[in-house]
């Protein structure tokens, strides 16, 4: 099970039996194993989440 908590601009990421991790900006995020080929960027994630 993967867990993301959305703040500000950063992301912090939860993964089983690991430290969560900040990711910001580009950095690549975790993805399920199915989805492997699928890049997903912490920006992409906001410009999605952008009402403007």
């Amino acid at each position: 099970m993967l867990n993301i908590i959305l703040f500000k601009h950063p992301l912090t990421v939860f993964q089983p039996n690991q430290l969560p991790e900040v990711k910001e900006k580009q950095d690549i995020l975790p993805v399920l194993d199915v989805l492997e080929n699928w890049q997903l960027t912490v920006e992409d994630v906001f410009n999605w989440l952008s009402f403007a």
